[in-house]
């Protein structure tokens, strides 16, 4: 019964296939085959699209094996089923990425709680866990294209286990800037999950640091004009976010992981910028001076992350508009002026409170100093200790009445800290 419903592949008499009841010569066969296959690489991208990515892997891996035990690339998946695969992870990783955060809310709106949200914070870790297991899915995809058309022929293989033939060899999937990207993305996604999970291990740990390897990988595949493959503003930036998220769940670095992590952002940013064919943009800074205002390098973490807003400034001063500089970026270095104390600190808080000022004075920018802003140059000045950042007070008060902005106890009890060390 069975073979009549589902009539099998057998050979005829005089040596055709007889393909499900039907006989093809050895030219049909072939191009049936080839079909099969077709057939086979967009079932994968079938399944991909749909979010299954268990069966399109198992499919993806039925079509390798099968390539290396016939040693024939004709049976290997083509770079659509490997890049819709590599794209199907990193969708997954966004969703469970989203679920994290509602978990999150959720425990931050239970107001009734007594004790931590155990079943939230359980399904968070196992949720990081999960997105970690998916980005090494996808550097094991990245590694295998590598692998199979050549790349790693030239260049170190960062392969973690296993091995391709050497005979399998098929340039045609050589991997793009997108493939690399997408990795990237993946170890920085990995990273982010678990700062938001508050779940680290020694994989997470190295997830930055895998990110940047395949950027190294990017870099120097530009030097080869045939490569097809260049850096990308995401590269970076992505690098960049998997230190900075890193850095704020001990996953980098962990002996000194709050210095560390701004100082490898900031090294990233740097390259970024070295890169003549493209350039950072609004996002990238922001990226690098947040990390910096969050750093435990007090003194240093202010300056630089002046630096950077300064060069928003300058660049928004050009005419490049995305640069302006938010009124969040600004309170952000000034509320670092307020954990870096030294005898500079009052007058550098100052000039980015009067220059913010004046900008919206001059309606160069819809952003105005708060409440918030003038506080921190008040706390700053209180704590810098210099006798003659006293006769700055009253000025302050003023520019505060002028905008209509009322100061606060802690706006006050700055300014009589401040006055006390006249």
């Amino acid at each position: 019964i069975f073979d009549s419903i589902f009539p099998l592949d057998r050979k005829s008499d005089d040596g055709l296939l007889i393909k499900g009841g039907r006989a093809l010569s050895s030219t049909s066969a072939s191009s049936a085959d080839a079909g099969a296959l077709g057939d086979m690489d967009q079932q994968i991208i079938s399944h991909a699209e749909a979010g299954d990515i268990a069966k399109a892997e198992e499919m993806l891996n039925q079509m390798q094996a099968d390539a290396i035990s016939k040693n024939s690339t004709d049976h290997l998946p083509d770079i659509d089923s490997y890049t819709a695969l590599i794209n199907a992870i990193i969708d997954e990783q966004k969703r469970l990425i989203l679920e994290i955060e509602k978990e999150n809310d959720e425990i931050k709106s239970d107001e009734n709680a007594t004790m931590p949200n155990e079943h939230c914070a359980e399904s968070n870790e196992q949720g990081a866990v999960t997105i970690m297991a998916l980005a090494e899915k996808a550097h094991d995809l990245l590694v295998q294209m590598e692998d199979i058309s050549g790349v790693s022929d030239h260049y170190s293989s960062m392969r973690l286990s296993g091995n391709i033939p050497t005979e399998l060899r098929h340039p045609s999937l050589q991997p793009t800037s997108h493939e690399y990207d997408s990795v990237i993305s993946a170890f920085a996604n990995a990273t982010t999950a678990a700062r938001d999970s508050h779940y680290t291990s020694h994989l997470i740990k190295n997830a930055p640091f895998i990110s940047q390897r395949w950027l190294q990988r990017m870099e120097t595949l530009a030097f080869d004009p045939h490569s097809g493959v260049r850096p990308t503003v995401d590269s970076y930036f992505h690098v960049m976010e998997a230190y900075a998220a890193g850095g704020t769940t001990h996953t980098v670095a962990p002996n000194n992981t709050r210095c560390n992590a701004p100082v490898l952002v900031q090294s990233v940013f740097d390259k970024l910028e070295q890169n003549t064919n493209i350039r950072p943009t609004a996002r990238e800074y922001r990226m690098v001076l947040k990390s910096w205002c969050g750093s435990s390098k007090k003194k240093e973490a202010a300056y630089k992350a002046m630096g950077m807003w300064m060069a928003m400034q300058k660049q928004f001063r050009e005419g490049i508009e995305e640069m302006e500089p938010s009124l969040e970026d600004g309170k952000m270095v000034l509320e670092a002026w307020t954990r870096a104390v030294n005898k500079h600190t009052a007058r550098r808080a100052q000039n980015v409170l009067t220059t913010m000022e004046k900008l919206h004075a001059a309606k160069k920018t819809k952003f105005q100093p708060d409440l918030d802003c003038y506080r921190y140059v008040l706390i700053t000045l209180s704590r810098s200790r210099v006798p003659t950042v006293g006769s700055n007070i009253p000025g302050i008060f003023k520019s505060m009445e002028d905008n209509r902005i009322f100061p606060d106890t802690a706006c006050f009890d700055a300014a009589i800290e401040t006055l006390k060390n006249c």
